[in-house]
């Protein structure tokens, strides 16, 4: 109880001393869509929910047992075991001189373009990483998967890339709104809002920031919330 308080007056005290003078507002919710009330004021007992969240799963402490090694920065990983494929060595092996050659040469090149398309792929997902890797060099674009043209619908892969995909669209004109300070439509709106109902889940605590609102948008919330409680 006491660290929930706690948990209250520094949430208090941040939106004294940070929030409300940049005009924010700071606060926890719950979301819950198939509540009997629009609107409710509880006080969250952050300290069990942490605890809760925090204790380790008896499948994560079997697999922590397990993996006792320790490792020091992103950079220092074990050294993984080559691959071997045991049937095409002894496939190679049976037939003549000549097959074997091809075979092992096609081997290799699949292996190739393989680990050159996980490079490809791992640098593409995750930019800032720390390993010195370098660029996968492929021939055509054909076998790039990070290549542009293969990252949208079927217009951005006739135009070879240089239509962006729907969403880059999406969102190169809704900052050129947001640089423009255009204000977004209602249906714009709505849409946004419904997307963020996806993200949210039910009977989880959010920490929002809103903007603070103003006294007569506080009174009209209130009459609203009360017009509310009435009709129920």
């Amino acid at each position: 109880m006491q660290t929930t308080q706690r948990t209250h007056s520094f949430l208090d005290e941040m939106n004294d001393k940070l929030f409300k003078p940049r005009g924010l507002y700071a606060m926890v919710m719950k979301y819950i869509p198939q509540g009997t009330r629009p609107i409710s004021v509880q006080q969250a007992d952050l300290n069990t929910i942490i605890r809760k969240e925090n204790a380790p799963h008896k499948s994560y402490q079997n697999f922590r047992a397990v993996n006792a090694g320790r490792s020091y920065g992103a950079i220092e990983m074990p050294d993984s075991a080559p691959l071997v494929f045991p049937a095409l060595d002894e496939a190679a092996q049976t037939q003549d001189p000549a097959k074997a050659s091809k075979l092992k040469s096609s081997m290799a090149f699949v292996t190739d373009y393989y680990d050159k398309r996980a490079q490809a792929s791992y640098l593409h997902k995750n930019p800032d990483q720390r390993l010195d890797l370098p660029k996968p060099d492929f021939g055509t674009r054909v076998s790039d998967p990070n290549h542009p043209a293969f990252r949208g619908s079927w217009l951005t892969l006739i135009s070879g890339g240089k239509i962006p995909p729907k969403a880059e669209r999406r969102a190169r004109r809704r900052e050129e709104r947001i640089q423009a300070g255009v204000a977004p439509s209602r249906k714009q709106e709505r849409k946004a809002w419904k997307q963020k109902r996806k993200l949210m889940k039910q009977n989880v605590l959010y920490l929002m920031i809103v903007n603070l609102p103003t006294e007569q948008e506080m009174e009209a919330a209130k009459m609203q919330v009360q017009q509310q409680a009435g009709m129920r």
